[in-house]
């Protein structure tokens, strides 16, 4: 998590007095320089989504942080980092893999907003979870993530 106080710059960027988080989790531009934006805000969402996938720790004091240990170069390698207890269909884990990288790009401006990441999850759910049987009694929630 991350915790922070603030005082605000701009609509759209804060610096903070103190910073406060989980390793692995807080965004680099963030930790070095105090200021928080949407791109801060969505790192530790797609580090997250990345630990989900992969069943990996945040932080790896041997292999180093997850998002360097998910940059792949082929779909057939996003198969071989997904964790094969969770047994994700191949199509499945490919689009998360792609969203959660989409959301730790080195390079801040490419990074999807949390708001482009929260509506390709939905999709990704509506597409590959199954409706309930009939006469199933739905209780709607959002998830934990958004």
């Amino acid at each position: 998590g991350l915790a922070r106080q603030q005082r605000h710059i701009t609509d759209k960027e804060a610096t903070m007095r103190s910073i406060a988080g989980t390793n692995g989790f807080i965004d680099e531009y963030y930790q070095a320089t105090g200021r928080f934006d949407t791109a801060a805000d969505g790192y530790a969402m797609g580090i997250t989504i990345l630990a989900t996938l992969t069943g990996w720790e945040a932080v790896d004091e041997v292999r180093g942080k997850l998002d360097a240990r998910c940059e792949v170069d082929s779909d057939a390698q996003v198969v071989l980092i997904a964790d094969g207890q969770a047994d994700w269909p191949q199509e499945l884990a490919i689009a998360v893999h792609r969203v959660g990288m989409a959301l730790v790009k080195r390079n801040r401006e490419r990074r999807i907003t949390v708001r482009q990441a929260k509506k390709s999850l939905q999709s990704l759910v509506d597409t590959h979870l199954p409706p309930a049987p009939a006469g199933y009694d739905i209780v709607e929630r959002e998830c934990i993530l958004c």
